[in-house]
């Protein structure tokens, strides 16, 4: 009979810490949703002026009829999206290349610094949408290199984030080649395109390496500062996350967004 009342108290106890465990990681994701909301908030609040021209072009690719060449650094944007194309391939912590439209949560990619870091979430991840895309050619000592992104995507430039609307021809990119060396890469080219998907991975630590090119995963809509800051709370319960505690989808709906943990991955799209 003290066996069995023991017994039961100790399990008592332990559906008590469980339960109030349960309730702490609860509290912790809430705080993310809304941190997560505030997020979409401030980037789709963010208007961007529309293009004008200059007569200082830099663009040295030959565009199609469907294609205009960029403009110089003066020279802002009307696009909203904040992504990579579909056709796009992510560096992955092996050194191999993944589909960015086939990149899932947990996935480790490569940081361009010779480390990796997993995907956590994403911003879009929409397989249909057509939009418009800066188109950064750039060659190394042996190789050359494409990239295709949002005109407010942030990268690596002249040693500093700048966004790639901003990207003129001999700025200096940062690349990775097949067996996993950083380099800098000089800008040949700049140029407007038309693609087809809209993918905007985040990383624990930031950055991603699309088409062998290091980029950001934070743009022009939100500080990258800001942004990391407002996410952090997301990255420190991203173990939790991974278990699937629980569906949060009210908050960021209404916002224009979603966000799943279910099954050991979680996701966040956020309306074009």
């Amino acid at each position: 009979m003290i066996l069995k009342d023991s017994a039961s108290r100790g399990k008592g106890r332990e559906n008590l810490w469980t339960r109030k465990t349960l309730e702490r990681n609860m509290t912790a994701l809430r705080l993310v949703v809304v941190l997560l909301v505030a997020y979409v908030a401030m980037g789709q609040n963010t208007s961007t002026p529309t293009t004008s021209s200059s007569p200082n072009g830099t663009a040295t690719s030959t565009p199609s009829p469907s294609v205009n060449a960029t403009a110089d650094r003066n020279t802002t944007s009307n696009s909203s999206s904040v992504c990579f194309p579909g056709d796009a391939f992510v560096v992955m912590a092996d050194w191999s290349l993944k589909a960015i439209s086939k990149l899932e949560i947990g996935d480790q990619v490569s940081d361009g610094r010779g480390g990796s870091s997993p995907v956590f979430m994403f911003g879009h991840r929409l397989a249909t949408v057509e939009e418009t895309f800066v188109e950064i050619s750039a060659k190394s000592r042996s190789e050359s290199f494409t990239l295709d992104l949002s005109p407010s995507h942030f990268l690596p430039v002249n040693g500093k984030l700048l966004a790639a609307r901003l990207v003129k021809a001999n700025d200096q990119v940062t690349v990775v080649s097949g067996d996993g060396e950083a380099a800098e890469a000089t800008v040949t080219g700049v140029r407007s395109v038309r693609k087809t998907g809209l993918y905007n991975p985040h990383t624990l630590d930031g950055s991603i390496v699309v088409n062998g090119v290091v980029a950001s995963c934070y743009t022009e809509t939100v500080r990258p500062s800001l942004a990391h800051l407002l996410l952090a709370p997301f990255r420190l319960v991203y173990p939790v996350v991974r278990n699937g505690l629980d569906t949060f989808t009210g908050p960021l709906n209404r916002a224009g967004s979603h966000i799943s943990l279910r099954d050991g991955k979680a996701m966040v799209s956020l309306s074009a």
